[in-house]
Formats: structure tokens, C-alpha cells, sequence
């Protein structure tokens, strides 16, 4: 005797040009999608398919990042970002802390070359410089993150330690505890002067920006020594405001004006095409599955049934 199956039925209003949530992820549940409009409806599958999109020019403040007591007072930790980055003959940087009337600053990013690097300077000067010796490639994504465990820095792409070098080893221990009065977080820029405003904007795009204190003691143990600080998805897909899911409420705002990034798809996320009529038919979706549409008053009937 087979199971029973088990079906439910509801309509989804579309947003006019922006992602809406049809269903989500459950690989035991077959899906129907009708499109109940005559306009093309684009149908996209995926965790989420949102990121920020930086011209150059943009940046996002994460100032009450620099507020909490835990990453002020951190001696090891690791930033990590998903980023792709358009290529221009300018250093570039995906997140940065730094005080607002003095040269002091912990800066992670890419040099005018797309290679990745990561510097730190107190209020004495730069205490160490890394730089991988092999570029990004643009228009590609990667998982960047820097590593300090105490001891040195250490940079990765994709989980693999790439070649790197230091330009400056005046004090490779020094980390963010060393910084003397750090009040301000940036994603997408820095700031080391307040009347001269942001600087070494990034190009390209940001997703899944992470802050930890503290650093894995060993391969086996790797979250036994980590406290998440600030978790920036970067996947509100709408608004001025970026949320902070570390539960430390550390949310950030875009830079006003024309130094606001905009929210854009993640162009990693799988595209199931466009069409009228029935969209889906009998699948069985893996990930989240989203709509997007230029017009207005476009619904899509939904049928999900589970075996």
C-alpha cells in the first residue's frame, strides 16, 4: 500500500521587480507552479538570491560593530566574505575597522592588482602587510577569508591557503585588541578620516560577510574556540539597512546617496528560465525556489504535495 499523498494549494502575488519566495527547499515534495498572468515569470533556485552590488563608490556602515566588547578586545579571529570583484587599477576593500581621527585601522581586501591582502596599523604604524602573489579573477566569485590565530595572519581562497607574502613584519601578533580606539566598521570602503570620508571603495559584489573573535585550536575542534561577532548576509534584498544574524543586533546602513550600494542577484544562483502558463511541472525542487517579474498584478498558483 503506498503512502498517501497530501497536497495544499495558495496563490502567491508577485512583487514587481523584486524576488519573492515561492517555496522552500524539501526534497521530498513535488511541485507545480502556474503562472495565472499572461507575462513571463523568471523563476530562480537557490539559498537566496540576493547580494550587494558596489559601483566604486558605495560603502555600508557597520559602525556598532565597533562598539562590542568582544571584537575590541579580540587578540585572534577571522574575517570571510563571498565576493566578486570588476577589476580597476585601485586597491579595494571588503571590510575594514578603523578610528575616525587617526591613521589606525585593521583593512581587508583587494590591492590594484585584484590580489587579495589584509593590513593592520595602530596608532605607532603598519604592523604587518599580507598579499597573496597570485589576482582574483573578475567576474568570478570566491570565498575570501583572513585567518589571525594570536600568532600571524594567514589568508585563504576557497578554503586553501594561496601563495602569500608580508611587505611589513613589524609586529605580526598584532590584531584588532591592538587598534586604541577603533570606531568604525565599513564594508566596502574605509574610513581613517572623517573630513576626508571613504576611501578604497570596492568594485564589484559582497555576499555572506562574517566577523569572528577567536580562532579553531585544530582542524578537529574547528567552532570550539570561535564566537560569531557579525553576521552580514547581505541578503535583505530590500531597504537601507544590511541585518546582522549573529543575534548581537550589530545591523549596518547604507552610505547615503550616491554612496549607497543596491541589492542585485547573486549571479552564482541558478536561473530556470522564464515562462507563461505552467512554470513548473512535477518537480521536486533541492533549494528555495524564488519569482521575479517586471509587471504588476502577476499571481503564481502554487501546488505542493509531499509523499
Amino acid at each position: 500500500m503506498s503512502a498517501p499523498i497530501t497536497t495544499r494549494n495558495r496563490r502567491v502575488d508577485l512583487t514587481q521587480s523584486a524576488f519573492t519566495l515561492l517555496c522552500g527547499a524539501s526534497p521530498r515534495a513535488m511541485l507545480d507552479l502556474y503562472n495565472e498572468g499572461g507575462s513571463a515569470v523568471q523563476l530562480y533556485s537557490g539559498p537566496a538570491p540576493w547580494c550587494l552590488t558596489f559601483d566604486g563608490g558605495d560603502h555600508v556602515e557597520a559602525d556598532a560593530l565597533a562598539t562590542n566588547a568582544t571584537f575590541l578586545a579580540s587578540t585572534d579571529g577571522s574575517i570571510a566574505a563571498r565576493v566578486n570583484v570588476t577589476a580597476n587599477a585601485a586597491v579595494k576593500t571588503i571590510f575594514s575597522a578603523s578610528d575616525l581621527s587617526a591613521n589606525e585601522f585593521m583593512q581587508f581586501g583587494l590591492d590594484a592588482s585584484e590580489k587579495l591582502f589584509a593590513t593592520l596599523r595602530t596608532a605607532a604604524a603598519v604592523q604587518w602587510t599580507l598579499t597573496c602573489t597570485a589576482a582574483l579573477v573578475p567576474g568570478q566569485w570566491y570565498r575570501v577569508k583572513l585567518v589571525h590565530n594570536g600568532t600571524t595572519p594567514v589568508l585563504y581562497v576557497d578554503g586553501a591557503q594561496w601563495p602569500q607574502t608580508f611587505s611589513v613584519t613589524t609586529d605580526k601578533t598584532a590584531w584588532i585588541a591592538g587598534l586604541s580606539n577603533i570606531d568604525t566598521g565599513r564594508i566596502g570602503s574605509i574610513n581613517t578620516n572623517a573630513a576626508a570620508a571613504e576611501a578604497e571603495w570596492w568594485v564589484g559584489q559582497i555576499r555572506d560577510l562574517q566577523v569572528y573573535d577567536g580562532t579553531a585550536a585544530d582542524k578537529l575542534t574547528p567552532d570550539l574556540n570561535r564566537v560569531l561577532v557579525a553576521n552580514f548576509k547581505l541578503q535583505d534584498g530590500t531597504g537601507t539597512t544590511v541585518t546582522d544574524s549573529s543575534g548581537n543586533a550589530l545591523d549596518g546602513a547604507f552610505g547615503a546617496g550616491a554612496a549607497a550600494p543596491v541589492w542585485d542577484m547573486w549571479n552564482a544562483y541558478k536561473s530556470l528560465g522564464a515562462a507563461s502558463g505552467f512554470l513548473w511541472d512535477t518537480g521536486v525542487p533541492r533549494d528555495c525556489i524564488y519569482a521575479y517579474t517586471t509587471d504588476t498584478g502577476i499571481v503564481v498558483e502554487v501546488t505542493q504535495g509531499w509523499r
